[in-house]
């Protein structure tokens, strides 16, 4: 085990060998600590997270603020103290201070509805390309398999809200052309990524930066909606969820698919820190258990013929769902003093020797949910 200190280190050591892997997670902890430098805090950030505050600077005896907007740290990296301008939500970062409390913040899961107002927006580029390369796979192997529950045809017209870096649609596009197939995503960031990526191969993709609270469609413009991995980032999901009904042509099908994260699954041999784990890493999220609301909002909405398919996904040995997730939230779990150093040091280390000895396991689930508009 990895001696325990009161320092802050760089980085909690992670599974893994040296050489490439090393370097690769070094450049994603150096990536992710970029990235946590300037994510917007949000004005109304949750009393949990004060509370969590409060108790860290009774336990070490600190001087609480007496603002709960004067003094905020992202939530990611290691060991800076971030004083902030209190003038509201999209404050600037104007003084760092290695002397400030250590406060926690949940901002790292909300910063993905501000994408462009961080310090690195690429690192989401990469958390997506890290998290999706093995559906990504499968999808280029076969997309008429992989596409074949949306049941489409050529001439569908198709609109998938939060389409990231577009790679999905680009691979469904040739099945309904020469109909539309348009991805729309809050981040301006995305969307050029996703036009870099396309280059003009499919001519009927086309991607806009819009969102999905407004959308600019016209009612029943759309044969099929796509929305992946992005719900739970959400406020008011149930009013996303009926602009996206309006835009349903009759008979049109909206295909949701999201990830349970109250069921996650991260193995170690201390039970009560993979249980500590796992529930912080779910409250952590806007709507970390929303599959399980989703069938209700959909009926609330209009839709029906709902049908629920979930699929296990195992992991033997640390994956990109390790890179990009599990190492991360233990950096902004440490943060908010959720995890102490040591408590940090020893997660992670028993997830390296259980990686070396072929014990290592996780596991998370998720679910595609379809429903379907009717005419009326």
């Amino acid at each position: 085990m990895t001696e325990a200190t009161d320092e802050v280190p760089d980085r909690v050591p992670g599974p893994g060998g040296s050489g490439e892997n090393a370097e690769h997670r070094d450049r994603t902890a150096a990536q992710c600590d970029r990235a946590a430098d300037a994510v917007d805090e949000q004005a109304d950030e949750r009393d949990t997270v004060a509370d969590a505050r409060d108790d860290t600077c009774d336990a070490r005896g600190d001087t609480k603020p007496a603002d709960r907007d004067a003094v905020r740290v992202t939530g990611v990296g290691y060991g800076r103290r971030c004083r902030r301008d209190p003038k509201g939500p999209r404050a600037r970062m104007w003084e760092v201070r290695m002397d400030e409390p250590l406060i926690g913040s949940w901002a790292f899961a909300d910063s993905w509805i501000n994408v462009d107002q961080t310090a690195d927006p690429t690192f989401f580029v990469g958390v997506l390309d890290g998290t999706r390369a093995g559906l990504l796979e499968r999808a280029r192997r076969d997309p008429g398999a992989f596409f074949d529950p949306l049941r489409l045809r050529a001439g569908h017209r198709v609109l998938d809200v939060g389409c990231g870096t577009g790679d999905l649609l680009r691979l469904l596009a040739p099945l309904v052309a020469p109909a539309d197939a348009i991805g729309i995503d809050l981040s301006a960031t995305m969307i050029a990524e996703a036009r870099r990526r396309h280059a003009g191969h499919e001519p009927n993709v086309s991607f806009e930066v819009g969102d999905v609270f407004a959308l600019r469609y016209d009612t029943g413009a759309f044969d099929r909606v796509l929305a992946s991995q992005v719900l739970l980032h959400l406020p008011h999901v149930e009013v996303a969820l009926a602009e996206v009904a309006r835009v349903l042509a009759p008979d049109g099908e909206l295909s949701v698919t999201e990830i349970d994260w109250g069921s996650i699954s991260i193995e170690c041999s201390d039970r009560m820190l993979s249980r500590r784990f796992t529930a912080l890493a779910c409250d952590g999220l806007r709507n970390g258990m929303i599959v399980r609301d989703l069938p209700a909002m959909l009926r609330r909405v209009g839709l029906t013929e709902i049908e629920v398919q979930p699929e296990l996904t195992v992991s033997w040995e640390p994956d990109a769902f390790h890179t990009w997730f599990i190492e991360p939230s233990l950096r902004h779990f440490i943060h908010s003093g959720t995890f102490t150093i040591a408590e940090g040091t020893m997660f992670l280390d028993d997830l390296r020797q259980r990686a070396a000895s072929g014990t290592y396991f996780s596991a998370r689930t998720t679910y595609s949910i379809t429903a379907h508009r009717h005419r009326s």
